[in-house]
């Protein structure tokens, strides 16, 4: 769960555990960027970050960088959210009234675009999550039989017995 694919990396699966990293940070990282950084956000989506949180550590980053560097804390209320747009971040991260200056406010992406970016993220981690299954419980399929102990088929040497189910 720390790194996808590196449970298959450790098997000797290099060039696996190279491709499932590829495809579920790549499938991340196109969440993110499609709908924005809020679409990993603990805080307003428990549900989905829950699914998110598959990926590991990068999950966990990726929202602490929302929450501390785009939301910012209620002076009424002690309660961190995102700025308005008449508001902005101020120093210390306390929201404060706009007047122009300062960052710009941090809004939610597009309704749909939010939705198909946290699903990415969340299949995301969830492909992960298979990942590790499939590391810690490796199967046999598609292995030669020289690799894998087992003689089968019709060039099998005389007085060396095969597989036969009962």
């Amino acid at each position: 769960m720390l790194l996808p694919g590196f449970g298959h990396w450790i098997r000797g699966e290099r060039r696996r555990g190279r491709l499932i990293c590829a495809g579920v940070l790549g499938l991340f990282a196109t969440g993110v960027f499609v709908g924005g950084i809020d679409v990993v956000d603990r805080r307003e989506s428990p549900v989905w970050f829950f699914a998110q949180a598959g990926t590991g550590p990068v999950a966990f980053g990726v929202d602490w960088i929302h929450q501390n560097g785009f939301k910012g804390v209620d002076r009424g209320t002690g309660v961190r959210r995102s700025a308005l747009p008449d508001e902005r971040v101020g120093p210390g991260g306390w929201i404060e009234p706009g007047n122009g200056a300062g960052r710009p406010p941090k809004v939610r992406s597009v309704a749909k675009v939010n939705e198909l970016g946290m699903l990415f993220c969340a299949v995301a981690g969830m492909l992960n999550l298979i990942a590790v299954l499939d590391a810690l419980f490796p199967s046999d399929r598609g292995v030669s039989p020289s690799r894998s102990g087992r003689r089968e088929g019709a060039g099998a040497e005389p007085g060396v017995e095969r597989g036969g189910g009962a």
